[in-house]
């Protein structure tokens, strides 16, 4: 009697779970999507460096730049997804200890609702500020505000310029702390074909990606998010 019992109990078992349907990771899909950076990004006219355009610096094209080809890759898999972008450099980066969160352009990103928030930062950010002025603190507080606290997925990369042991540090560290996603850019920038040095006379804007550079950010930050999709 007892192991008929236990073949009933394996029988019943097995029914049930091939009953269940297959898990799809529909929980992880996104609807919208903002990205927050910083020159790189997207940057406004400035004719005193050599710059005319308005999208990510020293991309040849709007097309070309790291946000464009993401959201290229994004509407591949979803047409109806919804990308909201903008520089948050002055804002947050330059004075992350000191944010106003009352600023109009921060309260659209918090209203836009994000599902994913990718924030590619860290290269207007000195370095040892980042440990005296607690970056981590702040950037939760970023997240925190623009996602209304919201359990929401988040991305962030390391800096494209110039080492910043310490900024990368920090954002690896939170990344890993909150479950986020950490995207490491390390080693783009010391390849020249990934900068515009050869495009520009203004050495600010020339350490700037290059198309390839950003291609090559949005290919890793694709790796990365492509699950949310």
């Amino acid at each position: 009697m007892k192991f008929l019992l236990i073949i009933i109990s394996i029988l019943i078992s097995f029914t049930l779970l091939s009953g269940r349907p297959e898990c799809s990771g529909s929980t992880t899909k996104v609807s919208k999507v903002l990205i927050l950076g910083n020159s790189i990004t997207i940057k406004s006219p400035a004719p005193a460096l050599g710059w005319y355009n308005n999208w990510g610096m020293a991309a040849t094209a709007p097309d070309s730049d790291y946000v464009h080809r993401l959201i290229f890759k994004m509407k591949a898999k979803n047409p109806n997804i919804e990308v909201n972008y903008g520089s948050i450099a002055t804002d947050f980066e330059r004075t992350f200890w000191n944010v106003n969160y009352k600023d109009k352009e921060f309260a659209s990103f918090k209203d836009f609702n994000a599902d994913l928030i990718i924030i590619r930062i860290g290269d207007n950010i000195n370095d040892n500020l980042a440990n005296e002025d607690s970056l981590g603190i702040h950037l939760s507080e970023l997240v925190n505000y623009v996602s209304s606290n919201r359990n929401v997925n988040v991305c962030m990369t390391s800096s494209f310029f110039w080492p910043r042991k310490n900024i990368n540090r920090i954002i690896d560290s939170l990344c890993t702390a909150n479950n986020w996603t950490f995207v490491n850019l390390n080693g783009l920038f010391q390849d020249p074909a990934n900068t515009s040095y050869d495009r520009f006379t203004n050495r600010g804007v020339g350490a700037h990606p290059s198309d390839a550079g950003m291609r090559n950010i949005a290919d890793r930050i694709w790796q990365n998010i492509s699950k949310f999709f």
